[in-house]
């Protein structure tokens, strides 16, 4: 079952909006210099290093907002009373290290203010020009909840007392007082009012090293425009590790941090958090066929048609000899080879059917796989 991922780009500028009006610009604004990571003809890879851009002449800036003019500025175009400042990186007050923020044009993670000013739109959250740059599609931020102090309980030396580690962003799809609605395929706002619902969707995460912030993966390849519940989140194998990936036993993959989000559904309260990701981050059919490949898993379908026709040849046989059909024991021989035959064939079907079906038909098999496949079984057991 999928759901189309609907982050509205509506709903980042209104909160631009809302926010970037208490920033208070004026045509008068003072010199405002702001940081690009990379030299300039650079962008700032995956691994945060630095490397030539692709295209040449492609913008490099961030959309940018400006609340006296209610209106973004031309993508690539930066505000005449910026001072742009190449290869420069922030450096923390807290002394830990800056966290890479990456957006996407579906679902921004920041943005910009004509007066410098950043804009996380995963935490709602406003910087000040020097806490952190820019650069193609990705931001190197200082944020004062940037990292967890851990102390040592053997310290080899002075320095080695106290060490810092920078936490694990988790995305929660809704955001906080929120959860998702399988029938409206959108989030829904909690009433703060009723505080049983409230603690009925409540997620709290007991790691210190981990924070919330709020958003749906990034679909952008392909195909894969579209999520998929990919498991639960309190399984008991399922755990974050400490860069905030979580590793999904049941479907055997690891989601990194930014490929998945975690949520309620609003329809099931009782039910455990659930897993949202791309579907192309999951494993394709072929991938799993080849990883889940049994010997015992074909030779089942083989042995059960080969039952199912020998029992065809017994129950022909029967019906070919009409003196024997007013005996009660080919009666009970006739119902008992019968309800093996439907029962043997379903299970057969099912093996081959895999997951290679769905819609009604799948419906189909599904309801005639559990009740009708037990009784015919059962009762050819009985007679």
């Amino acid at each position: 079952m999928r759901w189309v991922c609907r982050w509205h780009g509506l709903a980042v500028f209104v909160l631009a909006l809302l926010s970037g009006a208490r920033c208070r610009i004026n045509s008068n604004t003072a010199e405002v210099i702001l940081f690009k990571c990379c030299p300039h003809g650079e962008v700032l890879a995956e691994n945060n290093e630095c490397k030539p851009s692709g295209g040449a002449g492609s913008p490099w800036t961030p959309l940018v907002y400006s609340p006296a003019r209610r209106a973004f500025l031309e993508h690539g175009t930066t505000p005449l009373h910026w001072r742009i400042v190449d290869s420069t990186k922030p450096k923390c007050k807290n002394g830990c290290d800056v966290i890479s923020i990456r957006s996407h044009p579906q679902a921004p993670a920041f943005l910009l203010f004509d007066n410098g000013s950043l804009l996380m739109t995963e935490v709602s959250k406003i910087l000040e020009p020097g806490s952190f740059c820019v650069d193609a599609g990705v931001a190197l931020v200082c944020a004062d909840d940037n990292c967890v102090v851990h102390e040592s309980t053997a310290p080899q030396s002075p320095s080695d007392t106290v060490s810092k580690q920078v936490k694990a962003r988790v995305k929660k799809c809704c955001g906080e007082g929120a959860v998702y609605s399988d029938a409206k395929s959108a989030c829904v706002v909690l009433s703060s009012n009723n505080e049983d619902t409230m603690a009925n969707f409540s997620l709290r995460l007991e790691s210190q090293t981990i924070v919330l912030t709020t958003g749906f993966p990034a679909c952008g390849t392909e195909s894969a425009h579209d999520l998929v519940v990919a498991g639960k989140l309190d399984d008991p194998e399922s755990e974050f590790k400490a860069d905030g990936s979580l590793h999904l036993p049941a479907a055997r993959i690891t989601l990194r941090p930014g490929e998945f989000c975690v949520e309620h559904f609003l329809e099931h309260p009782g039910d455990k958090v659930s897993v949202f990701t791309c579907h192309g981050n999951l494993p394709s059919r072929n991938e799993r066929r080849q990883r889940d490949w049994d010997l015992r898993f074909a030779l089942y379908p083989i042995g059960l048609f080969l039952s199912v026709f020998f029992l065809a040849a017994t129950l022909a046989a029967g019906c070919l000899l009409p003196s024997s059909h007013h005996m009660l024991h080919w009666k009970c021989q006739t119902g008992h080879v019968a309800c093996l035959l439907v029962g043997d064939l379903l299970l057969a079907i099912t093996q081959l059917a895999d997951d290679r079906v769905s819609g009604g038909f799948c419906t189909t098999i599904g309801e005639c796989y559990s009740p009708q496949k037990q009784y015919f079984l059962l009762d050819g057991m009985i007679y």
